[in-house]
C-alpha cells in the first residue's frame, strides 16, 4: 500500500508485505485495517509508523487454497464489518478492541461493496456470481442489516438474472447511495446505468438515473460535499478511459480523458 501526501500527490511511505490489499478502514489515528483478497488474514498497521502490527484471522474455507478473502467495510461504534466477495456470501463483523471476528451473517452470494447510512443500516450489493462460475450463480441483491442487531432487515432482488450490480456507493448525508447496475461481467443487462434511491425506500428503482447507453460504466464516486456524481467509462480497458461528472438531478456537467481503467474516486474536503 502506497502513502501519498494529499496536497502534493509526492510519495511519504508504503506499508508492505501484504498479499493482495483491497480496501482500507480507518479505525482510529493509529489503527487501520487492510482487507486482502487472497489471503485468510485482514492487516493491522499504523499509519503513522506504515508497520503492519498485526492480523485479524478470517479463517479458510473447504477446498485447498480457499480463503474467507475480504473487501469492502465499514465502522459501527467498536465494530468493523466486512464483505467477503471472491466466491463467499459472508459479511463478518469485527471487534475492534480485541481484533477478532466476533460473528457472521450468510447474505446472497459475492458480495462486493457495503455502505453504511445514516439510520445504523449497512447495506450490501451482492452480484450473485456469474454465469459458468465453480461457485454457482444466483440472483443479484441489494440487503438492507441493522447493524446494531447484526440483522437483516430487507432483501431486494434484481429482476433480471444477468445483473452484476456494482460500486454501492452513499451521499455525504448518508441518506441516498448509488450502484452501477450494468454489463461489464455478464452480457447485456436491460437499462443498464447508475441507480439512486432513498434509504428509506423498500425496493429497486425502476430506471436509472443516468443512462449506460454503450459505453462500459467501471466505477463510481459520489463527492461527500457537493453529492455530485462521477462515472468512469474503461470503454474497452486498453485505450485511455473517461470520467463524467453529474449533478445530482442526473444532468451532466462535464467529461474528461483520464488514464487506463479509471477504477475509483476520492474527494478532498474543499475540493475535487
Amino acid at each position: 500500500v502506497y502513502v501519498v501526501d494529499i496536497n502534493t500527490f509526492k510519495y511519504v511511505g508504503a506499508i508492505t508485505g501484504l498479499t493482495s490489499p483491497r480496501y482500507i478502514q480507518v479505525v482510529d489515528d493509529e489503527k487501520i485495517y487492510i482487507s486482502d483478497l487472497y489471503s485468510p488474514s485482514m492487516a493491522i498497521a499504523n499509519p503513522k509508523t506504515l508497520e503492519v502490527t498485526g492480523h485479524v484471522y478470517m479463517g479458510t474455507t473447504k477446498g485447498p487454497g480457499k480463503v474467507n478473502g475480504t473487501e469492502q467495510m465499514v465502522k459501527y461504534g467498536d465494530y468493523v464489518y466486512v464483505c467477503s466477495w471472491s466466491f463467499n456470501n459472508k459479511v463478518y463483523k469485527i471487534d475492534t478492541r480485541i481484533d477478532k471476528v466476533v460473528d457472521s451473517l450468510t447474505v446472497t452470494k459475492q458480495p462486493n461493496s457495503m455502505v453504511l447510512d445514516k439510520n445504523g443500516k449497512i447495506w450490501v450489493l451482492s452480484d450473485g456470481g456469474y454465469a459458468g462460475s465453480p461457485y454457482g450463480q444466483e440472483t443479484a441483491t441489494l440487503i438492507k442489516i441493522d447493524a446494531e442487531r447484526f440483522a437483516v432487515e430487507n432483501i431486494m432482488r434484481f429482476p433480471d438474472g444477468a445483473a452484476s450490480p456494482s460500486e454501492l456507493c452513499i451521499n455525504g448525508a448518508g441518506d441516498r447511495i448509488y450502484y452501477i447496475n450494468g454489463s461489464w461481467a455478464s452480457g447485456t443487462v436491460p437499462n443498464s446505468g447508475v441507480y439512486s434511491m432513498g434509504v428509506g425506500e423498500t425496493a429497486l428503482p425502476a430506471a436509472p438515473l443516468v443512462a449506460e447507453e454503450g459505453r462500459l460504466f467501471y466505477a463510481l464516486g459520489v463527492n461527500p460535499y457537493t453529492d455530485e456524481v462521477y462515472i468512469s467509462d474503461a470503454i474497452d480497458y486498453v485505450q485511455r478511459g473517461i470520467v463524467f461528472r453529474y449533478r445530482p438531478s442526473g444532468e451532466l456537467v462535464e467529461q474528461f480523458k483520464v488514464d487506463i481503467i479509471p477504477g475509483a474516486f476520492c474527494f478532498k474536503q474543499g475540493g475535487e
